[in-house]
């Protein structure tokens, strides 16, 4: 399913819904609620030019909109709009326009699931009243005086709807203020109501400019929206069956809806790259595309930005995690192929020996629910992080086909490595590194977006440092790599290379990593041996474990070392791990195997005074105990 944002007057794709004291917007944190679902903003001119003309200019703009839309395969799927203030009138009119059925936009009028209208005014005097408000807030500008002169056509618009939307069974979420804006109530509880059956405004302690900014999660809103996001998604499978999507908590792991939530937050640019998956789609019958690159790269942000667009079924290998085997893949992966498109799922206790059989017998059922033009596009990262370990000698990675059925294709990425992957079909590469440049563009365009977001923004304001001279430096220090870049652009926010000048900070994730080593004082002996122990556990268990757990191995070198001291070393290293929420409580990892690739570096592993077999020792010790002897862990 998609969800579309649509601001109103004086607003744009991500101001309308973020609050000033806070970098995120709450589309952002509905991305990551529901991961198969679509989650988008759109921008459009409303302050000055967007709604002016001599014929209606909200019929205009509803077509433009809806062909940008439709640009991104938005009206193909089940849809449900988010409207602000007269954002809700364009939504209404888009709905209106494809209604009529004879033109190009009919299939948005199907599509449409729900939709949520944030303090928009509908009929009667109600909606001459917060035209005549908005004129006061709004004082002079074009976009409201073309409103005032088409009232009339408001009306009718109201009307219509209503008529329409009850007999396409359109779901409908209504919101109004309850406090004034600069002395006036531009939207209240009656101009509000859309008149529609069982549909009962609901009244927020906000005005007009702030209802559509959630403070948090627990806000009333957005704890409302996402239940009725969640209905809407739940009853258009019902009506769509097999294939047309599941259940999230089914189909998608946990962790999974997280990594891509977190990778897209900030997402810039790639286009050269989502151009070169479309066309090989679009020209070979079937096959695979692997996008290759360094650690850091993007690789990762590339195809869990594809997945959200798209909606794929898709598949993170975690190596810190241990969520890289065949046989995490073949039931994570095949069961979530298997919900989505109504098929026999991958038996628990399926034979590895037929793990390439199950997997086979899943696309070529999955492929087969689909309609004949349709292509079945399936995403699976890292494959150079796949712990192949158990498998049959010669089998290919994840025992997937050498020749794929016809309309079923894999974006893959890896690093520049050998790949067990052998194929009989078409396959096609795409280096990174032989696109640098566009890279190198899609970090410019990164910075430049960060560097209009608070803390960043101030911290540049306070050392007067101009925004070109940043973002050349920034882009030469990282050579394009955005693992750097989510690194760094933290730290110099917060003060953390706060006497260094940006010519003096590291150059490239190597050194990035070194220069945080020494910073932190890894290296400093008998000091840091408490520090230096918790990280290299996280990297040698490498599964997510608790605070708990970790101060019991510890202990066995460090017999004064409480969880306390262990929660402390976590949250100094905190932008470096993973943090998961677990019915037991939160469990770490490492964030990056290239970090993990960097603490086994052996003058690494030198400097921090330690030697791996022992520190594997230990944790051998610690299991024995705990399954065999008296010891507990926690």
């Amino acid at each position: 399913m998609d969800v579309v944002f649509v601001h109103g007057l004086d607003g744009d794709a991500f101001g309308t819904w973020s609050r000033k004291d806070t970098e995120s917007s709450w589309p952002l944190w509905l991305g990551g609620e529901f991961a198969d679902v679509a989650v988008w903003t759109v921008g459009y001119d409303a302050w000055s030019s967007g709604w002016r003309g001599q014929a209606m200019p909200l019929q205009d703009r509803a077509v433009n909109l809806m062909t940008a839309l439709q640009n991104h395969g938005i009206g193909e799927r089940p849809l449900c709009f988010v409207t602000h203030s007269m954002g809700g009138l364009l939504a209404k009119e888009m709905l209106l326009y494809a209604a009529d059925g004879c033109t190009e936009f009919a299939s948005f009028a199907g599509a449409v699931k729900g939709v949520v209208f944030l303090a928009t005014p509908h009929t009667g005097a109600g909606l001459a009243k917060a035209v005549d408000a908005l004129g006061v807030l709004y004082r002079g500008t074009p976009a409201v005086k073309d409103l005032k002169r088409n009232q009339t056509y408001l009306l009718h618009l109201g009307d219509r709807y209503r008529n329409w939307a009850d007999e396409a069974k359109v779901h409908s979420l209504v919101f109004f203020e309850t406090h004034a804006t600069r002395g006036l109530r531009v939207v209240d509880q009656a101009s509000a109501n859309p008149g529609l059956a069982r549909v009962t405004p609901i009244g927020v302690d906000a005005d007009h400019v702030d209802i559509c900014k959630p403070a948090d999660r627990e806000s009333l809103v957005y704890g409302r929206v996402k239940r009725f996001l969640a209905t809407v998604r739940s009853d258009s499978l019902k009506v769509g069956g097999p294939g047309e999507g599941g259940s999230v908590a089914e189909i998608v792991p946990p962790a999974t809806a997280k990594l891509i939530a977190d990778k897209t937050a900030s997402f810039v640019g790639r286009d050269n790259v989502f151009r070169e998956i479309d066309d090989f789609v679009a020209s070979a019958p079937s096959g695979y595309l692997t996008i290759k690159g360094d650690p850091g790269a993007g690789k990762t942000t590339i195809l869990a930005e594809y997945a959200r667009r798209h909606g794929c079924v898709a598949h993170f290998n975690v190596r810190s995690q241990s969520l890289n085997t065949s046989r995490h893949f073949i039931q994570s992966f095949g069961n979530h192929l298997a919900v989505r498109y109504g098929l026999a799922p991958a038996a628990q206790s399926t034979d590895p020996e037929r793990y390439g059989e199950v997997l086979s017998r899943l696309l070529v059922e999955a492929r087969s629910s689909l309609a004949a033009e349709k292509s079945l596009v399936l995403v699976v990262d890292a494959l150079d992080e796949v712990n192949t370990a158990g498998d049959p000698p010669g089998a290919n990675v994840f025992f997937l086909p050498q020749q794929l059925p016809t309309g079923v294709y894999f974006v893959l990425s890896s690093r520049r490595t050998g790949v067990p992957l052998r194929t009989d079909g078409p396959s096609r590469s795409f280096d990174l590194r032989q696109h640098h440049e566009d890279t190198l563009n899609d970090a410019r365009e990164y910075l430049r977006q960060e560097a209009g977001r608070p803390p960043l923004r101030d911290w540049l304001d306070r050392r007067e440092i101009q925004l070109p001279y940043f973002v050349d430096e920034l882009v030469e220090k990282s050579g394009g790599n955005f693992m750097y870049l989510q690194h760094v652009l933290p730290e110099l926010a917060t003060g953390g290379y706060r006497d260094l000048d940006i010519k003096r900070l590291p150059q490239g994730l190597e050194q990035y990593y070194e220069s945080h080593w020494r910073l932190m004082g890894m290296a400093a002996g008998a000091s840091s041996r408490l520090k230096v122990w918790v990280i290299y556990l996280l990297s040698e268990i490498a599964l997510p474990v608790s605070v708990g757990v970790l101060a019991t191995v510890v202990r066995k070198v460090e017999p004064d070392a409480d969880a306390i001291a262990v929660q402390q070393v976590l949250q100094e290293w905190g932008q470096f791990l993973h943090r998961d929420e677990t019915p037991g409580g939160l469990r770490y990892s490492l964030y990056h195997s290239s970090f993990q690739d960097f603490l086994h570096r052996n003058d690494t592993v030198t400097s921090a005074r330690l030697v791996l077999p022992d520190v594997d020792e230990v944790i051998a010790d610690v299991l024995w105990d705990h399954e065999y002897g008296n010891g507990k862990t926690e």
